[in-house]
Parts: structure tokens; C-alpha cells; sequence
């Protein structure tokens, strides 16, 4: 059997061009991204799903324009005016000429990253390591 552990954890932020209306506010809902365009990831991967259970769960529809395959790229498209991203914090830039990163963490469930390990053996002092590591690189400071 395999036990688990969440090692880290992220909010989701929504990145929009510095001339968005929702530009000039602190949070989001679901809501206020009705009928917006959106740069994603393809469907399938771990954080495309998340959103997109969050909008089905919400009842707000949404229209991926464009699709890209690194997560971290998907917030340097929104400058140029191709599309709203919404992506967990650790994948944004601290700042973004010409976009402004406004939160949704209450619009979104975190993205969450587990580690799962045999149930009958203890982490070694490599593993525990690299599950520091880990958290070091998505939450600086804890």
C-alpha cells in the first residue's frame, strides 16, 4: 500500500493585460471571467483540469484559444492580448511587463503537489531532501 503526503501547495492567480477591467481588482470569481478567452494548458493535464472542474462546478462556460505546453509559458501570451491565463502562483513571474496578476484563490481550488511512497518504508535522507527541495521551489519561505 502507498501512504502520501501534499508537499506543497499553490493558489491560483489570474493574469491579465495591464488595460483589463480586471486589471484595477484584487480578486476574482469564476463569474467575472465569463465569456473571457483563455491561454491554457491542453486538455488532460493537471491544472487544465482543475480549472476547468472549477468553471463545470461553477457554471460558467470559458473558451481556450490558445494552448500551450509549459505551464510558466501560458502567462507571457497574455501581454500581447491573446487571452486571460489562469494558472497556479508558482508559475508566474513576481511581475510582468504589461500584465498585472490579480488572485483567484477563492475562485479556484489550489494546485495541490503530492509524493506517495510504500506504506512499510521511511524516506530516506535523499527523499526527504528533494521533498524539501520541492517545497523550497513552489512555496520560497516555508
Amino acid at each position: 500500500t502507498l501512504q502520501g503526503e501534499v508537499v506543497a501547495s499553490s493558489p491560483y492567480t489570474l493574469v491579465v493585460p495591464d488595460t483589463h477591467p480586471l486589471a484595477a481588482r484584487d480578486a476574482v470569481t469564476l463569474a467575472d471571467l465569463e465569456g473571457e478567452s483563455f491561454v491554457d494548458l491542453p486538455p488532460g493535464y493537471g491544472s487544465r483540469r482543475i480549472v476547468d472542474d472549477a468553471f463545470a462546478h461553477a457554471g460558467v462556460s470559458r473558451r481556450v484559444l490558445i494552448e500551450v505546453a509549459e505551464i510558466s509559458t501560458a502567462a507571457q501570451y497574455v501581454p500581447q492580448g491573446l487571452g486571460l491565463a489562469l494558472v497556479p502562483r508558482f508559475a508566474v513571474a513576481d511581475s510582468i511587463a504589461g500584465a498585472r496578476v490579480v488572485s483567484a484563490e477563492d475562485a479556484v481550488p489550489p494546485f495541490d503537489l503530492s509524493l506517495a511512497w510504500a506504506r512499510r518504508r521511511t524516506l530516506s535522507a535523499a527523499a526527504e531532501a528533494l521533498v524539501q527541495l520541492i517545497r523550497d521551489a513552489l512555496l520560497p519561505g516555508t
